[in-house]
């Protein structure tokens, strides 16, 4: 990873820049996405004429066959968000994303039974609903992105979401409505089609009804955004809590020392001396505090012209 390549600038970011900034991510990439999505979307509307088939007409089976789809498309997207942020679209590996993906499905089953679990002690005490929600929301990424194991995962989303619960509630709670928005859109949209446009009734069937193709479709199309929205405040708790674009910025200068020919040693001496005086920063890391201001001033690298 090269700072120098990164597609989005590195930098603490509110919650609604998050938002903003997720809804240009997709939107610069929406070719992509749409291509990546649409196996996820045969797959739902396939398997949902046939559960149709199969079990007389019902709902029940369709909506399990459309929240196991959307949790498996979640996971892959989280991994091309993750390679989008120093690839172009062109070099994303897609298929070894998706080996990967399916890989790492069932520890993140497990993870995510745990995680709700907890969330639903939680809720019998309602004022420990957005903590333990926030403690936990970012166990996948670790599990995705950085190999963790369950437990360290675990201990991972925790570590960094603390003391930033609210702004991890706040990403969750987006999340969730966001979701639910899109798929009220795509139902509202492809009934309006169907009835007042086509004049085709609803062969699709109707959300009051129970379910319909359309809400599936919404809820799959929602997937590449949320899984990006948890991606970026991923990263923007990193950034803030361990300096990450900051230990990119050094690994880019090592890279670019190294190929101009720099002698080792040189570099293994300014890497003692960068090193010397972060010595007393992990204890300001372990106590949960942001990295100070004064860190981040300096004059960045050349960053690739994209999202800020």
């Amino acid at each position: 990873m090269n700072l120098n390549h990164a597609r989005v600038v590195l930098r603490p970011r509110s919650v609604q820049e998050i938002g903003d900034l997720t809804l240009r991510f997709v939107g610069a990439h929406w070719g992509l996405f749409l291509r990546l999505l649409s196996p996820f979307l045969g797959v739902c509307w396939a398997g949902t004429w046939a559960l149709r088939r199969a079990f007389g007409g019902g709902w029940l089976a369709p909506w399990f066959l459309a929240v196991v789809v959307s949790y498996v498309s979640l996971g892959y997207f989280t991994l091309v968000a993750s390679e989008l942020l120093f690839q172009s679209p062109a070099r994303v590996r897609r298929a070894r994303l998706g080996r990967r993906a399916l890989r790492v499905l069932p520890k993140r089953l497990i993870l995510d039974v745990w995680r709700w679990l907890q969330i639903f002690l939680g809720s019998l005490v309602v004022v420990l609903i957005p903590r333990m929600t926030a403690t936990t929301l970012y166990a996948p990424e670790a599990l995705l992105l950085e190999g963790a194991p369950l437990a360290g995962a675990h201990r991972r989303a925790a570590a960094l979401a603390r003391f930033h619960h609210g702004r991890c509630f706040g990403l969750f709670l987006g999340s969730i409505l966001l979701a639910g928005l899109v798929m009220l859109m795509a139902e509202m949209l492809g009934r309006s089609i169907l009835e007042d446009v086509l004049q085709l009734g609803r062969p699709l069937g109707e959300l009051s009804d129970g379910g319909s193709y359309f809400a599936f479709t919404g809820l799959l199309l929602a997937c590449p955004y949320v899984a990006c929205l948890r991606f970026l405040g991923y990263i923007d708790l990193r950034t803030r809590k361990e300096g990450w674009d900051i230990q990119l910025r050094f690994k880019a200068w090592r890279e670019e020392q190294t190929e101009v020919g720099e002698p080792p040693d040189r570099i293994a001496q300014q890497e003692a001396a960068d090193a010397r005086p972060r010595d007393r920063l992990p204890a300001r890391h372990l106590a949960g505090q942001d990295v100070g201001q004064d860190s981040r001033d300096a004059t960045p690298l050349p960053v690739a012209k994209v999202l800020r």
